[in-house]
């Protein structure tokens, strides 16, 4: 049982920084990226 809550947590992780990313992407693709890209 502990294992499994474990795993739970980081799937709840993993999942919290893939929507960050993909509404970083949404709100702005140029701004939130490395500088140097942009310029």
């Amino acid at each position: 049982m502990k294992l499994q809550q474990q795993q739970l947590v980081f799937d709840v992780k993993a999942h919290e920084e893939n929507v960050q990313i993909y509404a970083q992407q949404l709100i702005s693709p140029g701004q939130l990226q490395e500088p140097a890209l942009v310029s």
